[in-house]
Formats: structure tokens, C-alpha cells, sequence
């Protein structure tokens, strides 16, 4: 996979990500790519990736609200929900891992994304407390959105 170099194509490539258009592809381009910039130029790529993953993360937990609110749900539907967030949450892990940036904002990405996905897992469970029989409970427990890393590390 050919790797991209200039600001303009880092822009496109931050806009198909954020649109997930063919994730694994971008994954491969990044992981083949370099940006080699600094000052004003870093920064603007910074904030650009930053927004790029916030729009990723809301977005992924609207899917996740709307595939749980709907009235004919099933415990395979919450499962698959679960599931789904889980691997958003992953990806873009993996995403902050490859992108040729300062360590210091790379793990600056990488704190927050776990941070949000525990801040995630957390909500999840404590709004299922209310589950009488304990089967809502169980389903998020077992199938929890913050494993991120741990197959990376």
C-alpha cells in the first residue's frame, strides 16, 4: 500500500476515516505513511485528528443507542452491539498507534480513547443495576467495550 506524505492528503485520509469508508485500507495507509511536520503545521493536524476521532466515538455510540433502543431488541442484538462498539474503540486504538506523530500526542490519543471507553464500560453497567433477573447485567459484563490494547500489548 502506497503511503502518503503531503498535508492535503493526510486531510483526505483523516475525512475518510472519520466517514469509515474502508477502515482497514486506511489502516494500511497510515501504518505506510509519514508526517513529517512541526508548528503550526503539527498542531492543525493534531487538532484535525483529534476531532476525527471525537466524530468516530459519538458516532459509534449513537449506532450503539440506536441498535439498543429498538423494541424487538434481543440479547444477540445487545451482544452484537456490545461487540461492535468494542471494535470501534479498537480500531481507533489502532489508528493512534500507527500515525507517525509525536509520542507524546500518541499517547495522549491512546489515554483517551481507553479513558472514554472505561468511562463507557462504567455507564453501561451502572444503568444496568436497575436489571431485575441480572441477564442485562451479565450480557454487558461479559462482553465489555473497554478491552482496548490488550491483544496490542
Amino acid at each position: 500500500m502506497k503511503g502518503i506524505l503531503t498535508y492535503s492528503e493526510w486531510a483526505k485520509l483523516l475525512t475518510s476515516i472519520k466517514n469509515r469508508e474502508d477502515d482497514k485500507q486506511n489502516l494500511s495507509i497510515i501504518q505506510n505513511s509519514k508526517f513529517d511536520a512541526t508548528g503550526s503545521a503539527l498542531q492543525r493536524f493534531i487538532t484535525r485528528f483529534s476531532r476525527m476521532l471525537e466524530d468516530r466515538i459519538n458516532d459509534a455510540k449513537e449506532r450503539f443507542k440506536k441498535n439498543c433502543s429498538r423494541s424487538t431488541s434481543s440479547d444477540s442484538d445487545l451482544i452484537q452491539a456490545l461487540l461492535s462498539l468494542r471494535k470501534e474503540f479498537c480500531y481507533l486504538y489502532e489508528v493512534s498507534l500507527a500515525i507517525d506523530i509525536p509520542e507524546e500526542y500518541k499517547t495522549q490519543f491512546q489515554q483517551k480513547i481507553i479513558e472514554i471507553a472505561n468511562e463507557t464500560q462504567d455507564a453501561l453497567e451502572s444503568t444496568q443495576n436497575a436489571d431485575i433477573f441480572g441477564r442485562l447485567a451479565a450480557l454487558v459484563r461479559n462482553h465489555k467495550v473497554n478491552t482496548i490494547g490488550v491483544e496490542n500489548e
